[in-house]
């Protein structure tokens, strides 16, 4: 995390500096704060929102990146403002909702979602009704749906006629929670779409509300020739027919000849209440030739508990392939412990995966110490030769890293690393 902070890259230190937000880890907080200087205003502006609070000059510098000519970065603070200062900077929020750039209006449109007040739903009904993206006005139907805003089912009913499926689909889920009787005959109208994804979606909701299932729109779907709309069939079989009818379907799924397909039919076992069977076809995965396949089904008996999955997942993660590496990389975090490959991921050629896995080593190791657990981290091999005159060995740095969380959140002093027999070293954890 120092050197991600160090290095002269604008996605790298982003990444860093909102790592060390997330972990609050105070040591780290004058790196963060010299990067309020960057001439990158992005980097800027994240280093801004990351000291809001603490940092006198920040709140100024935040205005400042609302002018700034960098979408990311007056996304960046738009999203912070709604994250850290909510309601208080309702109107530097709300104004970002005609911003030009899209991710600036999802930004806003999440800001508010996260406020949740009635007094942002005429914004937001102008916003899902007229904004150029779908991906916007997609969100801002998804953030009419939560809280205890007033009823929009007419917004709701036109949006089935969006162009963007994304949408439509929130649309559907409107209906579905707020529509009542009047969001009924909607979700009717949307269950015969030819937009297979939208009538499977309106069937589930359907069969939700006890209006009738979904059994000859999840058969059509079965029959398509995409492999996605199979797979969302098989998805939404357990909640949108019954249990008898969506056994044979799912039965009738595990041939399909698309491993995806074969996976969701796995998992749909699982939501029928057959485990033993959803991990006899997920053990089956393991063994596929794509990567991807064999990472998703380790993943879910992983999940389960199961240690055939745990220690794929673990292997997956010292692939000599980098993108599967990658794609492992984030799934380390449903171990039970830190993985090898995970620490081994702190000297990866790839500086993105290098801040991952440090940032989850840290979550992993606060986690279970604050819970009174001993954590075992693997030895990394090689020290980690950081920019500048720096040098650690991967353990020290987890554990002087560890000191800090700990000493901030629990604030219980005195752990310490050390190292056990067999290349392992130790991270005792106490009374918190």
């Amino acid at each position: 995390l120092w050197q991600g902070l160090r290095v002269p890259s604008r996605e790298i230190n982003i990444a860093a500096i909102q790592a060390v937000e997330r972990l609050e880890i105070e040591k780290l907080a004058a790196g963060v704060i010299a990067l309020m200087g960057s001439d990158e205003d992005a980097v800027a502006a994240a280093a801004a929102i990351a000291v809001l609070r603490s940092h006198p000059a920040a709140p100024k510098l935040a205005g400042d990146m609302l002018k700034s000519s960098d979408p990311r970065a007056r996304a960046i603070v738009i999203e912070g403002l709604g994250r850290k200062m909510k309601h208080h900077a309702r109107g530097d929020i709300t104004r970002a909702l005609t911003d030009k750039d899209a991710k600036v209006r999802r930004a806003a449109v999440g800001a508010l979602d996260r406020i949740n007040d009635d007094e942002d739903t005429d914004a937001l009904i102008a916003t899902a009704r007229a904004d150029a993206d779908g991906t916007v006005r997609a969100r801002a139907l998804r953030a009419l749906t939560k809280g205890k805003r007033r009823k929009v089912i007419d917004l709701a009913a036109r949006a089935l006629d969006d162009d963007f499926v994304g949408a439509k689909l929130a649309a559907i889920e409107y209906l579905e929670k707020h529509g009542g009787d009047l969001g009924t005959g909607h979700l009717v109208k949307a269950a015969a779409s030819d937009d297979l994804l939208v009538a499977i979606r309106a069937s589930v909701a359907l069969f939700k509300l006890g209006q009738g299932d979904g059994e000859a729109v999840i058969r059509l779907a079965l029959k398509a020739k995409p492999w996605p709309a199979r797979a969302s069939a098989v998805n939404a079989i357990a909640r949108a027919v019954p249990k008898d009818v969506a056994r044979r379907l799912v039965i009738s799924a595990l041939r399909d000849r698309r491993i995806d397909v074969r996976l969701a039919a796995a998992r749909a076992l699982l939501a029928l209440g057959d485990k033993r069977a959803a991990k006899h076809e997920l053990a089956k995965a393991l063994s596929a030739p794509e990567p991807r396949a064999r990472l998703d089904a380790a993943l879910d008996l992983a999940r389960l508990g199961d240690e055939r999955g745990k220690n794929l997942l673990a292997a997956l993660a010292e692939h000599s392939d980098p993108k599967i590496r990658a794609a492992a990389l984030p799934m380390q975090r449903f171990l039970d412990a830190p993985s090898r490959g995970l620490v081994r991921a702190l000297a990866d050629d790839s500086a993105t995966m290098r801040l991952q896995a440090a940032e989850m080593l840290l979550e992993m190791v606060l986690e279970a110490t604050v819970a009174g657990h001993e954590t075992v981290l693997p030895v990394a091999r090689q020290p980690l030769v950081l920019t500048g005159d720096i040098e650690l060995d991967a353990v020290d740095g987890l554990g002087a890293a560890r000191d800090e969380l700990i000493g901030k959140r629990v604030g219980h002093r005195g752990r310490q690393a050390g190292v056990a027999g067999d290349g392992e070293v130790v991270a005792h954890g106490g009374q918190g």
